[in-house]
Formats: C-alpha cells, structure tokens, sequence
C-alpha cells in the first residue's frame, strides 16, 4: 500500500526492506505518510525562487536531492532539526527514538 501510493519508492532490485532507513529518507517517508499536501509548493516558493541558494536549511541537504523538499518542509514547520554543528546528516541512519518524535510533532501539527 505505501509503495503504490508513492509513500515508499524502492531501488531497481526492490524497495529494500532490510535496508536501513536514511535520516533524509525517513523525513521523506514520514512527511508523505503525514498527506501534507503543499510541500512541492512550499519549497519551490521558500526555496527555489533564490537561485543563488544550493542547499535547503542545512549545508548538508543539497536542493537537487530527493528528500531536500520534505526535509525543509518539515524543518519549517518545528517537526525535526538538525545537529549541534548546524548539518542533517541526511545519509545517517536514523533511530527509533528519532522517528518517535517526528510522529509525535506530525500528530501534533495536524491537530
């Protein structure tokens, strides 16, 4: 169900269910499983109208790659926020206790 509403989009051998999930992945997933509807919108208005910027939020998450709408999208809205030296780490593995908490903040920003 979630590969074939675009929540989930795997590799060409599969969506690989063993892999780890990616902090920018998880971000991704999340912020699509939430239904938020204006994140292509919003990041093309806060975003990609500056054609000087090269990264979204965070020196880490490049404008160019999959998940820097739904990170910035998410960021904006206080749901996650970055390391202590200002980066993502989009490509970190993410925890369990991280994921919590960004559907813990979700469930509280649709309220």
């Amino acid at each position: 169900a979630a590969f074939d509403n675009n929540i989930i989009y795997g590799f060409e051998n599969g969506i690989g269910p063993d892999t780890p999930a990616s902090r920018g992945l998880a971000a991704t997933i999340l912020a699509k499983a939430a239904g938020f509807t204006d994140i292509q919108e919003q990041f093309e208005q806060n975003y990609l109208n500056h054609t000087d910027w090269t990264y979204a939020r965070f020196p880490d998450v490049p404008m160019e790659n999959y998940y820097a709408p739904f990170v910035a999208y998410l960021y904006d809205k206080g749901v996650i926020s970055g390391y202590e030296n200002n980066t993502f780490g989009p490509g970190s593995p993410i925890t369990r206790a991280e994921i919590a908490k960004i559907v813990v903040k979700i469930m509280e920003l649709q309220q």
